[in-house]
């Protein structure tokens, strides 16, 4: 079961990527969503085939940790300015957020413990802060934009982080405090997370369809 729901979650994210390749177009305008979901594919690409033949992947998911959430944080503050407008405190703070989260995953993995062993602690913090965040945007979305936000690409898009990162951070959890539960508890909880995962994953994908087309260049008269 475990498996089969792992290899829906790969199929998702392969046609998340595909429609962006499809919606070509809208690549150029919105290039750091693209790497996302690319990254995010390569990684569960990578982690599948190497739990197929039992091959030790705890070094490429460390690194991912690093890859993913930094871009996670890029998106949403992308985002952010987009309702917002650019100003100072935006980029201080996501300045800010990258350096505490490049120092915090060089201590966790090379100083507290050796990144040849999966390390969760800081990516329980960094899944707290991507909730807290996209909870916040999807509030101020619903204010500035009249629109439903199942019609705004920027709507859908922080609705699948945050149903992302609450699951990741859900599963986190159990692995961080070692909470002594069964082997087939922390298999459904997996099927779960997996499950939210496929759902964040449609979510991107109708983001992805609702991407404005890129306007032709036009006489201001």
């Amino acid at each position: 079961m475990l498996q089969t729901v792992g290899f829906i979650t790969l199929i998702s994210l392969i046609a998340t990527v595909c429609t962006f390749l499809f919606r070509y177009k809208t690549i150029k305008s919105n290039f750091l969503f693209f790497i996302f979901c690319t990254v995010v594919l390569l990684n569960e690409l990578v982690l599948f085939i190497t739990a197929q033949f039992d091959i030790n992947n705890h070094i490429i998911a460390n690194v991912n940790t690093l890859t993913y959430y930094a871009l996670s944080i890029l998106i949403l503050f992308h985002i952010w300015e987009s309702i917002r407008g650019k100003n100072k405190v935006l980029n201080i703070t996501r300045v800010g957020l990258i350096l505490l989260l490049v120092i915090g995953w060089i201590l966790e993995n090379f100083v507290v413990q050796s990144i040849s062993v999966y390390n969760s602690f800081l990516s329980s913090i960094i899944c707290l802060v991507l909730v807290i965040i996209s909870i916040y945007l999807i509030n101020v979305l619903l204010f500035v934009k009249s629109n439903s936000m199942l019609r705004d690409s920027d709507g859908l898009l922080l609705i699948g982080m945050l149903i992302r990162s609450f699951a990741c951070g859900l599963l986190f959890l159990f692995l961080n405090y070692r909470m002594k539960y069964s082997t087939e508890f922390y298999g459904n909880i997996l099927i779960l997370v997996n499950i939210s995962l496929i759902i964040s994953d449609i979510f991107f994908l109708f983001s992805i369809l609702c991407l404005p087309k890129n306007r032709k260049y036009t006489w201001p008269f």
